[in-house]
């Protein structure tokens, strides 16, 4: 999941990039023609990146509410060695496991 929202994030930072260089390029568009172009490719990337945000959203949204199941197994062995393995620990290994 961690994979797919960095994919997504990147990809409507891309977007928004491609925005930021249209409206660059329609400022400086010289004629009605010109202008009509940039503004259609304006709407479409404007279009894409509504799609990538809400794809996003949608995902973040499933992450926060995703349910996890865990279990902690210990050895008597385990308790009695000291060896610096906890509930963090365990916690940790979980979470990673979930976003992973």
């Amino acid at each position: 999941m961690k994979g797919k929202l960095v994919g997504l994030s990147e990809r409507l930072q891309d977007s928004n990039a491609k925005i930021d260089g249209l409206l660059n390029e329609l400022a400086g568009s010289e004629t009605e023609v010109e202008r009509e172009a940039v503004e259609a490719q304006l709407r479409s990337e404007r279009n894409r990146a509504a799609a990538l945000k809400a794809q996003l959203t949608n995902l973040q949204r499933r992450a926060t509410f995703s349910r996890v199941s865990l279990r902690i197994e210990t050895s008597a062995s385990s308790s009695n060695s000291g060896g610096g393995w906890g509930i963090d620990n365990a916690l940790r290994r979980g979470r990673e496991r979930a976003l992973g």
